[in-house]
């Protein structure tokens, strides 16, 4: 797992991206993948899955807070779906708004 994702960043990087923030791929953070994304230089990361959205997680927070608790752990609404409407998404939007987050 380190090799992958410190030798995808540079690989990355190689191509002209500045490369800084990581998403954990099916939102699968844990402490010990965490880690290893600071070790690999990141400055954060997102998990997804962790903000209410149209879609679920109705225990969750409505935001994220700013600054982040954790910045390898950025909370963040589930991946965008196709049929996900433009009200959905402004739905969101509001919602971090009035929660005071981003």
């Amino acid at each position: 797992m380190r090799r992958q994702v410190c030798d995808d960043r540079v690989a990355l990087m190689g191509l002209g991206f500045p490369v800084t923030s990581f998403s954990y791929p099916f939102s699968s953070d844990t402490p010990p993948v965490r880690q290893i994304v600071s070790d690999c230089a990141f400055n954060s990361a997102s998990a997804t899955g962790l903000i209410r959205n149209p879609t679920g997680c109705p225990n969750c927070p409505l935001a994220e807070t700013l600054l982040p608790l954790d910045p390898f752990r950025v909370r963040a609404v589930t991946s965008i779906k196709a049929d996900w409407t433009l009200e959905d998404l402004k739905s969101l939007v509001i919602q971090a708004e009035g929660a005071g987050g981003g």
